[in-house]
């Protein structure tokens, strides 16, 4: 696999940290609405919340950890096919990464 492109590196470095922001926004929510959830005792809200939080951990490890732009398209596929990049922010990428991207998502 070729190397993104250096203007998509260089965007999607600098979007990253609202990239990870959003998604917890989100997930945070997420993580609300099950912990004032009453149809569960606060133990099992508590596993609940403690299984959602561990899936979330592993997404954002997996997708944002160790970028290098030898590895940033596999990531940026990740991403997508996560809920972490939005239809968006991948129009700002060049046709290339998009196209890349796409063969990520549909397999």
């Amino acid at each position: 696999m070729s190397n993104i492109e250096e203007s998509d590196w260089k965007k999607i470095r600098g979007m990253v940290e609202e990239i990870r922001e959003a998604y917890l926004e989100r997930k945070n929510a997420e993580l609300r609405q099950m912990l004032a959830d009453d149809k569960d005792s606060a133990t099992g809200s508590f596993w609940r919340a403690h299984e959602h939080s561990q899936e979330v951990s592993k997404v954002l490890q997996y997708c944002l950890d160790d970028q290098r732009r030898s590895n940033m398209l596999s990531k940026m596929g990740a991403m997508k096919a996560n809920g972490l990049l939005s239809d968006d922010q991948m129009a700002e990428f060049s046709e290339k990464t998009q196209s890349i991207i796409k063969l990520f998502t549909e397999s």
